[in-house]
C-alpha cells in the first residue's frame, strides 16, 4: 500500500505539532512537580493518563487539520524518581484508516 501525503497536509501536521509543543512549554518545565503537569496537560489537552511503570503522563489532541482532515498530536511527560519532570515529548500520529 503506497500512502502519499500532500505538502499541505504535512505543513498542517507540523504547525499543529509546533502549536502544542509550545502551549505545554509555556506551562511546563524540567523540574516542575506533578500538580503542575496534570493542570497543564487538563489545560492544554482536557485530560491525560498516567502509566506508572514508565513514570510518563500521556495526552493526545485531536485537531481539524482542513476540510475533511484531522491531526494527532501526542504528548509525553516523563517524571523522575523525585517527583519532577524529567522531559517533555511532543510529536505527531500519522494514523491511516
Amino acid at each position: 500500500m503506497l500512502v502519499s501525503l500532500s505538502a499541505c497536509t504535512i505543513n498542517c501536521v507540523t504547525s499543529k505539532t509546533n502549536e502544542v509543543r509550545a502551549r505545554l512549554l509555556a506551562e511546563v518545565q524540567y523540574g516542575d512537580e506533578r500538580e503542575k503537569v496534570e493542570s497543564a496537560l487538563y489545560r492544554v489537552a482536557g485530560g491525560f493518563t498516567f502509566d506508572k511503570f514508565k513514570d510518563r503522563y500521556s495526552a493526545i489532541i485531536r485537531d481539524p487539520c482542513g476540510p475533511g482532515k484531522l491531526v494527532d498530536v501526542m504528548m509525553y511527560v516523563t517524571i523522575d524518581e523525585a517527583g519532577r519532570v524529567s522531559s517533555v515529548e511532543v510529536f505527531p500520529l500519522y494514523t491511516f484508516l
